[in-house]
């Protein structure tokens, strides 16, 4: 039961790409309507007519076979035939495994993601751009495209010169070399502290920028220290994460391509004098983009505006993808226009995909008062408590410490991707850790599940094929095998989909589905039946699930442990 089959059709007849078809492909809004729907509410505003009729005259003329074609409420739905359909897809499955359609081939896509702070360690507030581009790197690759993930240190600029100011004040080497980021981060608070009680500090802070910028050795050596030694501390959190990068890049990285940027936009006469600043207009909807302040120093649009032109001559993107927090909504309108005024048509292919708050006990964090919980100290207590659980339920367990800290990371990953990303994000020890209901645990002790299932059967997928009619009249297809069925075959299109829509999201929440389907099955239809057909099609179908599921949380970043 393959949903491109669908898609495959109405392409064909509409004369629409397939991808885009099967992108739009859902679930029926009602049970009764069938196993998948294609919505015309798209094809109404092109054609001006109802989406009523034109689902109507789809359901009527589309050629059918495995399935049946209606009309409902403006969608065309289709309705499988079960008893023929489900033997000859669980085959194709357990031949093919997890096959996702390569619609990136030949394409390539940039995303930004991570992008910390130097000077600050990793908090809970990294967490939400650090596995969303995970995940979306790992769907984009899955469906063939090639991905360049770059991480963009926040290395330079304003920031710096206030940590430098505080450095120069109150620090003290030996604390910074003993343990680099914490005490740059203290001395950052301390800074903010202070200010309101000492104007002098801003204007020393902005000395130091201007020092920094102007290629002061004092200042270089102290900035290239620090960096050096912040960037170390983040690959070590970023490794437990299973988090790589192509290339580390700071915004310092492109410092050197701003007055070229400048020179550029003086030449097109896009630059204008607006308060002592050097802007460019953008719209009259929005505030112009600074480039260059009024001390002479850049800003941080100037520089995402060197990095995309930089990143397109490099390596000539398809698209390019910002993981950055919602708040950022109005700074990358700005720079994409600003490209776009530049004359850089590709700028339409920049993307800014935003997220929400992650809030402890309902407080949002805050780096500059020093009110954050370390995204390190996270995954420790996480790693904590489900060796706790392990040593309460299987204390014999092989290879616990391992367990416990897959465990404990997947479930602090799963808990972040399993709502849309723009939603604020409430850190619950209890749900993030439950081992029943929405969290990742539940999930990957499912698939372990499995996993046991098929060693204590030694299931082999041929086994399956030797049945001639595994399904039919005499056996018809339970509602507890369609159900698991439907909630497998959509797999490869939810992949689709979350790639297009930017929301891994929605591959958690196809995860959820199917394993409270399987657990369903598991729970109310014997597996391991005495009469053999009926025991070797359950075990193909649970083999295919354990597949799907041992996927699907690989493109979420999450490792699936064999036993649990």
């Amino acid at each position: 039961m393959d949903a491109a089959l669908i898609a495959q059709a109405l392409a064909d007849f509409l004369g629409l790409p397939v991808d885009q078809i099967q992108a739009r492909l859902e679930r029926p809004p009602r049970q009764d309507w069938g196993d998948v729907s294609y919505p015309c509410f798209e094809l109404a505003k092109r054609w001006r007519r109802s989406p009523q009729d034109i689902a109507a005259e789809l359901a009527a003329t589309l050629p059918s076979g495995t399935w049946t074609a209606s009309a409902a409420g403006g969608y065309l739905n289709f309705a499988w035939h079960r008893e023929k359909v489900l033997p000859g897809e669980l085959r194709r499955a357990l031949q093919k495994g997890v096959a996702l359609p390569q619609t990136g081939t030949g394409k390539t896509v940039v995303l930004e993601f991570g992008s910390p702070n130097v000077a600050k360690p990793i908090s809970m507030g990294n967490l939400f751009p650090t596995i969303i581009g995970h995940a979306l790197s790992r769907m984009y690759q899955a469906l063939g495209w090639k991905v360049i993930g770059i991480n963009h240190l926040g290395d330079w600029g304003s920031q710096f010169g206030k940590v430098l100011a505080a450095y120069h004040r109150w620090g003290q080497e030996e604390e910074v070399r003993g343990d680099p980021v914490n005490a740059l981060y203290r001395l950052y608070v301390h800074f903010h502290a202070e200010a309101p009680r000492d104007p002098g500090l801003g204007r020393e802070a902005q000395a130091w920028l201007q020092r920094l910028e102007g290629g002061d050795l004092e200042a270089h050596r102290l900035w290239r220290w620090f960096v050096e030694a912040s960037t170390d501390a983040f690959l070590s959190t970023y490794a437990r994460l299973g988090v790589t990068f192509d290339h580390v890049w700071g915004e310092s990285f492109y410092k050197d391509r701003i007055p070229d940027v400048v020179q550029q936009l003086r030449s097109d006469r896009l630059l204008e004098t607006s308060q002592g600043a050097q802007v460019v207009r953008v719209g009259d909807d929005i505030p112009p983009c600074i480039i260059v302040k009024s001390d002479g120093t850049s800003i941080y649009a100037a520089r995402d505006v060197a990095a995309a032109i930089y990143r397109y001559e490099r390596f000539g993107f398809d698209q390019m993808i910002y993981v950055v927090g919602a708040e950022q909504t109005l700074h990358f309108t700005q720079v994409f226009r600003t490209l776009k005024r530049m004359g850089y048509p590709w700028a339409d292919n920049c993307h800014h995909v935003g997220f929400g708050l992650i809030r402890l006990e309902g407080r949002k964090m805050s780096s500059r008062r020093g009110d954050v919980v370390l995204l390190e100290d996270v995954l420790d207590e996480a790693v904590r408590r489900v060796a706790a659980i392990i040593d309460g339920k299987r204390p014999r367990l092989k290879d616990k410490a391992r367990i416990a800290e897959v465990v404990g990371v997947g479930a602090v990953v799963f808990h972040g991707l399993k709502n849309q990303r723009m939603r604020d994000l409430e850190f619950n020890w209890a749900e993030v850790l439950s081992f029943e209901g929405e969290t990742g645990p539940y999930v990957q002790y499912t698939q372990a599940r499995i996993h046991s299932l098929m060693e204590k059967a030694q299931f082999q997928p041929q086994q399956f094929f030797q049945i001639p009619e595994p399904w039919g009249p005499e056996h018809p297809v339970t509602t507890l095998e369609w159900e698991l069925w439907s909630a497998l075959s959509g797999y490869e299109n939810t992949v689709v989909q979350a790639t297009v829509k930017n929301e891994p999201f929605l591959v958690a929440r196809r995860l959820l589905d199917i394993s409270q389907s399987f657990n369903g099955l598991y729970n109310n239809q014997r597996i391991l039946s005495d009469d053999i057909n009926t025991r070797i099609k359950l075990l193909a179908l649970s083999d295919h699930t354990g597949q799907v599921l041992k996927h699907g949380l690989n493109l979420l970043g999450i490792e699936a442990p064999d036993t649990m």
